[in-house]
């Protein structure tokens, strides 16, 4: 059934985030009988959140695959106030059951089961649009619209309602959390986000927090959170990429080779994985091991090892 309550949306038009144009022409020709477009189709996640910053875009649909998987996409989107409030649509590869309860955890969205077909994408389509236009939902789209439109204090309030709401409550505290970090109000963030976590416990604020920890520079408390969530969760993958970091942040290479050797064996990004992997395998001085990571391959290793010599002879141009 065709939505009757078109002023319920500024604009109907919808982001692709994907390296199919395939999936672009069946996503439009879908989309096209309840009035809606697709605008565009672009690769990179970080585009694609522009363009609805900047009103272009009121959906997001994401494309789950190897290299530029469906967990990663959402949670950059968590980062920003307006793409938290966003609804969005992903298109999954098959998923470990940890993997998929985590996604399903972050932020609201709608997931269908690769290969996309009519059958699977009208109805969870449908029902994504009808959420989004309930009262709690739809007043958390008007956060986001204000925001977007530079309208922060008119942002603020809505989200703060939004807050009382079950339904929507996580959303709109990791908007409120991002906006309260911009404002250097650290502490208050903090509060408001652990408080969201004793009520509904969920990987979408767990990530807020160790965000915030991140920015905050302290690196232990992401540590010790992450591998608390991680115990909680289940391990799910989505986890290891901010351990993995907050183990680098803190000193901890060996600890950071462990999560990169974690995220290969799940096959997460596997090429920006290994490539990582083989740098932090070369700074501590296992070349063959670095080496193996790059699949034996002389030239890339070769690359690897010039980019290093640079490195350190930058350092040295600057001490003198």
């Amino acid at each position: 059934m065709k939505s009757k309550t078109p002023n319920l949306w500024p604009k109907k038009s919808a982001i692709v985030v994907s390296d199919s144009p395939n999936l672009h022409m069946l996503i439009r020709e879908m989309m096209r009988s309840y009035q809606w477009t697709v605008i565009d189709t672009l690769p990179s996640i970080s585009k694609a959140a522009a363009a609805v910053n900047e009103g272009m875009a009121n959906l997001i649909v994401i494309d789950d695959t190897v290299e530029s998987p469906a967990i990663g996409h959402l949670r950059y989107l968590l980062s920003n106030t307006v793409t938290v409030t966003t609804p969005c649509i992903l298109f999954m590869r098959e998923s470990s059951d940890e993997d998929l309860e985590a996604i399903k955890s972050m932020g609201r969205p709608a997931i269908l089961q690769k290969p996309l077909t009519p059958s699977k994408f009208i109805p969870a389509f449908s029902n994504l649009i009808k959420l989004f236009e309930t009262p709690d939902y739809k007043s958390l789209r008007q956060a986001g619209y204000h925001l977007r439109n530079q309208r922060s204090v008119e942002g603020f309030k809505v989200l703060l309602k939004c807050r009382e709401n079950p339904q929507s409550t996580h959303l709109a505290t990791q908007a409120l959390a991002i906006l309260l970090r911009q404002a250097n109000k650290i502490k208050e963030a903090e509060k408001m986000l652990i408080e969201c976590l004793r009520v509904k416990r969920d990987i979408g604020t767990v990530l807020s927090l160790s965000e915030l920890y991140m920015h905050a520079s302290m690196p232990s408390l992401v540590h010790r959170l992450l591998l608390g969530a991680a115990k909680t969760f289940s391990d799910p993958i989505c986890l290891y990429p901010d351990l993995m970091q907050a183990a680098i942040m803190m000193g901890r290479t060996k600890n950071a080779i462990q999560y990169l050797y974690h995220m290969r064996d799940k096959n997460f990004m596997p090429e920006a994985t290994n490539a990582f992997l083989a740098r932090l395998l070369y700074s501590e001085g296992r070349e063959v091991d670095a080496e193996g990571i790059l699949n034996n391959n002389k030239a890339i290793f070769s690359k690897l090892q010039e980019s290093w010599t640079r490195a350190e002879a930058d350092k040295i141009d600057l001490a003198v």
